[in-house]
């Protein structure tokens, strides 16, 4: 009897499956997304390449990041989110959407605008999370009193701060 040679098939890589992020890591990246468009220096980089952009007041329906971003300095925003909703879609995306409030400065004078938004954050080949699309939109009824943060509380002066549109309520 002969016998037959033992052929050994090559190791197949074992390739774990892409694992989503936690809560807990959405909720950091959506943070320092924020903290970052808040800044000039940081801002771009806080979108993916290719990023789609509405905003609540611009005839065009989409705008580039760049102009977005250029735009929001300028009114030098400090955003105060006041609602949270957060949604993980798959290992690389996940969209935080809600209500925020942008505290701006127009025109030489502190204002702020309450805005509806959704950002859709993308995972990227190097692991990074960044903004693929970014939708903003004034709700349809002026809010005239500031809402509450999610976290924390409000200044004396954001209290006291007129809205974007519309004149302070009367004083209680």
């Amino acid at each position: 009897q002969t016998e037959s040679p033992t052929t050994i098939a090559p190791e197949t890589p074992v390739v774990a499956a892409p694992v989503p992020p936690t809560e807990a890591e959405a909720v950091e990246t959506f943070a320092a997304a924020l903290t970052a468009l808040d800044s000039a220096d940081a801002g771009l980089a806080a979108y993916a390449p290719g990023a789609v952009v509405f905003m609540p007041d611009a005839n065009e329906t989409v705008a580039a990041a760049a102009d977005v971003q250029a735009k929001r300095v300028a009114q030098t925003p400090s955003t105060i989110v006041n609602t949270r909703n957060l949604q993980i879609l798959d290992a690389d995306t996940f969209v935080v959407s809600g209500l925020w409030t942008r505290d701006l400065t127009v025109g030489g004078k502190a204002t702020y605008q309450t805005e509806r938004y959704t950002l859709v954050f993308q995972k990227q080949a190097d692991g990074a999370w960044l903004v693929a699309h970014e939708q903003r939109s004034k709700p349809p009824v002026l809010i005239t009193t500031r809402l509450a943060p999610h976290n924390g509380a409000l200044t004396t002066e954001q209290e006291e701060t007129p809205p974007l549109g519309g004149s302070m309520p009367a004083t209680k």
